[in-house]
């Protein structure tokens, strides 16, 4: 690839600032919006930027739109960088392309994947937000105004969970199957269909789902875990299903493995599956922002200096909205209504069971199967400490959260791993992967092993490779090794594979 000089200033200067960019999934490209370069320099061209995420590396194209105001042929030179906190370039390409009106070229190669999103996520991923920066110049020409153009894109996914319970297990025959359906919670998810089945092949019987969707859906990812007496995750297989289509099937797991564990697995001949999916949606999108007579003078660090923006897929609360959570932090605080009493220590909380219900999967499985739940008028949460279970459901009447510290993040962390309220799982799980240090990085590690929260532990990871003399040679490491052996030989081994790749890049 040509590289070429690095002049000072751009004609054109388009930064794209992706929030919630952790939540990217891999094998999946991304488009930001058409911008329209106004200087007379650059002729009224319309230009996007692509990005896909490999599992190894990431890829960016640029490309000029077909239907634009400009010539049929424009020479330029181009830089493509990511960008950290403070505006200055972590990874940068050049190049100089003639363009047609409809051609693109790609920067193969722009970044190691890994590198992005473990090793180095602090500097590449400040707040979670991916930041790209595209210069366009024209050649040999000078510079009369300038074009400036913020644009703001965030990720979000719908979730789906829950707790399905397979009666009779042990007598089901290859012949039958057992039909679950999730209907939608927003208009964007269509409705899920999951079919559990045996499947016998050279003699031996395996437990398999087909999970299919109302139409053709966005790529989905989620896990199924079968869980044991206690409600604790026995075993997990991922789903990552990142083509297009409205079906597909996978194995979980040999029945005789289940039947050798009947005591623990099985309690009453019941198999307790837990299912949490993940599906893309569209990116909520801001407008563009432009800004004539750019000084860019400086241009090789770009202060963020642009007011918020408003997203446009943003719904308005209505009176009726607001209402109801007015309703809803009311009756938390005074208990009106309540028909359930949740117990931890000394302490006792009221509480509704529909309210609950909406929010956990877990409590609506409590109080609509032929649990004990159902028919007393309390339960006893012996498992998480009163300020915790208060914190957890202020979140769930309140939708707020305290100032969080390490502790107050991994206790709320576990609570809502365990009652399945996936949104508060996350932001504590955001929490503790900005909050990583040398000394706490061994117990969040732990607990995003104990909880089979892959992306915590690769936080962690990535963290460890950062910091490696401290913690490896410290007598914290020394410990944890000896009290989670086989956690940290595996640790061990994912980050001498981290530090290879990054050795032989």
């Amino acid at each position: 690839m040509e590289r070429v000089v690095d002049y000072r200033t751009a004609h054109c200067t388009f930064i794209w600032a992706i929030e919630n960019a952790s939540k990217l999934h891999l094998s999946k490209s991304f488009r930001s919006p058409m911008f329209t370069t106004d200087s007379e320099v650059m002729q009224d061209t319309k230009w996007q930027l692509v990005m896909e995420l490999g599992m190894e590396y990431m890829t960016i194209f640029i490309r000029r739109i077909e239907e634009d105001e400009g010539p049929n042929m424009i020479d330029i030179d181009y830089e493509i960088s990511l960008l950290s906190a403070e505006g200055y370039p972590l990874v940068k390409m050049m190049d100089r392309k003639q363009f047609k009106n409809s051609s693109n070229y790609v920067l193969r190669r722009f970044a190691k994947t890994d590198e992005v999103y473990n090793v180095r996520k602090d500097e590449f991923l400040p707040e979670g937000t991916l930041t790209i920066q595209c210069r366009i110049w024209r050649k040999n020409l000078g510079i009369s105004k300038v074009d400036l153009h913020y644009f703001r894109t965030k990720k979000n996914a719908d979730r789906i969970s829950f707790l399905w319970s397979i009666k009779n297990f042990s007598t089901l025959r290859q012949d039958v199957k057992r039909t679950h359906y999730v209907n939608p919670t927003t208009e964007r998810v269509p409705q899920l269909t999951a079919t559990f089945f045996f499947v016998k092949k050279k003699g031996k019987e395996s437990l398999f789902m087909n999970f299919e969707l109302g139409v053709e859906s966005n790529p989905i990812h989620g896990r199924v875990s079968i869980l044991d007496a206690n409600g604790k995750v026995y075993h997990t297989i991922q789903i990552d299903e990142s083509f297009h289509r409205n079906f597909f099937t996978k194995i979980v797991y040999p029945k005789n493995k289940i039947m050798a564990n009947k005591e623990s697995l099985l309690p009453n001949d019941v198999l307790t599956l837990k299912c949490e999916f993940e599906i893309d949606t569209e990116l909520f999108c801001s407008q563009i922002e432009q800004y004539k007579d750019f000084d860019s003078s400086s241009s090789e660090c770009i202060t963020f200096g642009v007011p918020e923006i408003q997203f446009l897929d943003k719904p308005e609360i209505s009176c009726t909205a607001s209402a109801l959570q007015a309703f809803f932090i009311g009756n938390f605080e005074d208990g009106m209504f309540s028909d359930v009493c949740l117990r931890a220590g000394s302490e006792s909380f009221p509480a509704h069971k529909l309210i609950l219900s909406a929010f956990s999967p877990v409590f609506r499985s409590m109080f609509t199967t032929d649990m004990a739940e159902k028919k007393n008028g309390f339960v006893d949460i012996s498992d998480v400490d009163p300020e915790t279970l208060r914190l957890l459901l202020s979140h769930i009447y309140t939708n707020t959260l305290p100032r969080l510290t390490k502790k107050i993040a991994l206790d709320l962390f576990i609570a809502a791993d365990k009652y399945e309220i996936i949104d508060l799982r996350d932001k504590c799980s955001d929490f503790l992967k900005s909050n990583l240090t040398v000394r706490n990085c061994c117990s969040i590690l732990a607990t995003a092993d104990r909880h089979h929260e892959q992306n915590l532990r690769m936080a962690v990871h990535g963290f460890m490779v950062k910091h490696q003399t401290e913690i490896f040679q410290s007598d914290m490491w020394k410990t944890f090794k000896s009290e989670n052996f086989s956690l940290a030989t595996h640790t061990l081994e994912h980050i001498i594979t981290l530090m290879k790749n990054t050795n032989d890049e």
